[in-house]
């Protein structure tokens, strides 16, 4: 099997949510984050970074390693065992840090939208795993 390298790993946990942050946009209609003509200090600068990339930094930092094995392992229960339980993490880390609900519909979107990018970015060697 053709083994996921880790830098594709970071730049899928990166990509899943630049684009779950323009669902958002899209779903809310609120494009606040992408206004930088109203940036005026250092310290505007680095809350508006802050805000943009502090769930995908604690991403990176917590779910890289786990997925970058889940991918390395040939047993399809291990593989299954260890992406579910990253999609589920990543789901109550997303709802702990933005949400007072136990149940939160974005959520749900952040979820599913890591769902299908990790087939899409991650489809052969998935598929090869599953053949064996």
């Amino acid at each position: 099997m053709k083994q996921s390298k880790f830098i594709s790993i970071i730049f899928y946990l990166f990509i899943k949510y630049i684009i779950f942050f323009i669902f958002l946009m899209i779903k809310d209609n609120n494009t606040k984050l992408l206004r930088f003509d109203s940036l005026e200090n250092t310290g505007d600068w680095f809350y508006h970074l802050w805000v943009i990339l502090f769930l995908p930094v604690i991403s990176v930092i917590i779910f890289s390693i786990p997925l970058y094995f889940a991918f390395k392992t040939n047993k399809v229960i291990n593989f299954l065992l260890i992406t579910v339980g990253v999609l589920l993490a990543d789901y109550f880390i997303y709802v702990f840090f933005t949400s007072d609900k136990h149940i939160d519909l974005n959520g749900v979107y952040n979820m599913l939208i890591s769902t299908l990018l990790l087939f899409i970015f991650f489809q052969k060697s998935i598929i090869l795993l599953f053949k064996k």
